[in-house]
């Protein structure tokens, strides 16, 4: 019943943490759709899965390959996204409450381990925004994944991915700031996926 996620989006942008996030936010609804109509509360076989609102903010010059999987991504989840692109995550976040001020909830693919994310450390599951940036509920449910769990989510279900995590990227920021670790390539390693 996709009255139960009106106020809820997903911010996917691409990456292997909000992937998986998709993945398991996907499976969450279709196991609420199931439980419903198990009880019999769904009669009007009115249970498909409608759009899955998503937010995509871009602040620097993405690669192809980032941009056709994103799209790919969308078709075939049947993601409803908003794209707002060379603006920061604040900015982007104001102008999707903007044209959606129903959203009160805002699924979010951040790891304590990321490197990147050092004030990730103080996050928790489900919290408030704060120092000015627009209201919502940031929801980290990923917060205590490693990067290895994505890695095994990933590969175990054979879930397509990005093809640049192939070539060596590690994270999939800018083509001005994200470089290969050639070490890393698909073609380095003798099996893959381990």
């Amino acid at each position: 019943n996709n009255r139960t996620i009106t106020n809820i989006s997903i911010s996917f942008n691409g990456g292997k943490d909000c992937l998986v996030l998709l993945i398991l936010y996907l499976a969450v609804i279709y196991d609420t759709i199931i439980s419903v109509n198990k009880r019999g509360y769904n009669s009007n076989n009115n249970n498909h899965l409608e759009a899955i609102d998503s937010v995509y903010i871009n602040y620097e010059e993405t690669f192809p390959e980032l941009e056709s999987f994103i799209k790919e991504t969308e078709t075939k989840y049947n993601l409803q996204s908003e794209k707002f692109d060379k603006i920061q995550l604040k900015e982007g976040f104001e102008n999707y409450l903007k044209l959606k001020p129903n959203k009160n909830y805002i699924l979010i693919g951040i790891r304590r381990s990321d490197f990147r994310a050092e004030t990730s450390q103080n996050l928790e599951f489900i919290q408030r925004t704060d120092n000015n940036w627009p209201e919502f509920n940031k929801v980290s449910p990923l917060l205590n994944w490693n990067n290895t769990d994505i890695w095994m989510f990933l590969l175990s279900l054979d879930i397509k991915y990005c093809e640049l995590y192939n070539n060596g990227f590690t994270s999939l920021g800018g083509t001005n700031s994200t470089v290969p670790n050639p070490v890393l390539e698909k073609s380095s390693f003798e099996s893959w996926p381990p």
